[in-house]
């Protein structure tokens, strides 16, 4: 923070004026290429690993997680979860595909090939995004903390708590990883953050509108943003739920 005062001329009372500092930026989001999109998929959880595009679609009674055609925007081995489970995020740990659940407290461990799951992992709280680092996990819950995970027993390190410009970044939802930043969506937001994962603050922040307004130029009824999945350098694919369309775009 910056702290202004001068005194007043009349009276002894002194002024205080407070300015917050801006700590982040905006950044430039280029698009490259818009792909067909199912408008029935709840986007949870984007990934690409292997050259394999990977989707966790949310909704009791309605949850999957199956790999993504991008020519035709179709879902080839679907794998349907139980009508109690509400898919959430996923990443790729080099060894598993890893699906979190919303309320219901477990993750899925998936064979990177087959899809099938090899087995369960309980964890605390609620599960929203997750990604990889290469060496540990990191989860979000809806706050603005992110935990660090063990990536072998996907145990909590530690709780990292994430800003924009001085102010809690809540309802952090989907997340992706890339050269030390996470970028995250947040729910209900148009906005995609960067985030510095050694100071846990926003250095840039992406408006996706555009994005949202293609969309709705197709489909009034689409939900908000989420989706990110890193492809190469700067280019990532960006989504939502029940979106008509996925991005890949440059985020600059």
């Amino acid at each position: 923070y910056i702290f202004v005062s001068a005194q007043r001329r009349r009276g002894e009372m002194e002024e205080i004026m407070i300015f917050r500092r801006k700590e982040s930026i905006k950044g430039k989001i280029n698009i490259v290429k818009d792909y067909p999109f199912d408008n029935e998929i709840f986007t949870q959880g984007l990934i690409k690993y292997n050259n394999v595009i990977l989707v966790s679609s949310g909704h009791y009674n309605k949850s999957f997680l199956g790999q993504l055609d991008l020519s035709t925007g179709k879902i080839d081995n679907k794998q349907k979860l139980e009508d109690h489970f509400f898919a959430e995020g996923i990443t790729y740990n080099n060894s598993y595909v890893i699906q979190l659940t919303w309320k219901e407290n477990v993750a899925f461990f998936r064979n990177p090939k087959t899809l099938k799951i090899e087995k369960c992992v309980q964890y605390t709280g609620e599960g929203w995004g997750i990604c990889f680092d290469g060496e540990h996990l990191y989860m979000s819950n809806g706050s603005n903390y992110v935990k660090k995970i063990n990536n072998q027993t996907f145990r909590t390190e530690k709780l990292l708590e994430i800003f924009c410009d001085g102010k809690r970044l809540n309802r952090l939802n989907d997340l992706e990883y890339y050269n030390g930043y996470l970028y995250a969506n947040v729910w209900k937001s148009k906005y995609i953050y960067k985030v510095n994962l050694s100071t846990g603050k926003t250095e840039k922040i992406f408006d996706c509108t555009a994005l949202i307004r293609f969309c709705k130029r197709i489909n009034r009824n689409i939900n908000e943003l989420n989706g990110i999945a890193h492809i190469k350098d700067n280019y990532f694919l960006i989504s939502g739920k029940n979106w008509p369309r996925i991005f890949l775009v440059q985020l600059l």
